[in-house]
């Protein structure tokens, strides 16, 4: 009997948690509550779901909030809370500036 080769997540087509990641952006009340294209309980199932198997999956998670640290704007919807709380949230300024800062090192 043989085994098959392990395939390398970097090369491969499929996706896994080495070539990809989980973005959410912008679950806030605000945002939330201003959706009309589709049932707000429908996206808040869809995305806390999706949210759960992104973690199940050890996919990194991107978790982008605006103007949370301002005041203008609440944290994200509890129901992606309590699924994603142990993930820290990003401002755009801040990956900018991470991203930027990462440039001048390279």
């Amino acid at each position: 009997m043989t085994s098959k080769t392990i395939r390398d997540p970097l090369k491969d087509h499929l996706l896994t948690p080495q070539n990809s990641a989980f973005i959410i952006i912008d679950y806030q009340p605000i945002q939330v509550s201003s959706i009309r294209s589709m049932d707000q309980k429908e996206l808040v199932f869809n995305i806390v779901h999706t949210a759960k198997a992104a973690v199940n999956y050890r996919l990194p998670i991107v978790h982008s909030t605006v103007n949370v640290a301002t005041g203008k704007n609440k944290p994200p919807i509890q129901p992606l809370t309590d699924v994603l709380g142990a993930y820290p949230t990003y401002a755009p300024r801040s990956i900018a500036g991470k991203m930027s800062s990462s440039k001048r090192r390279s």
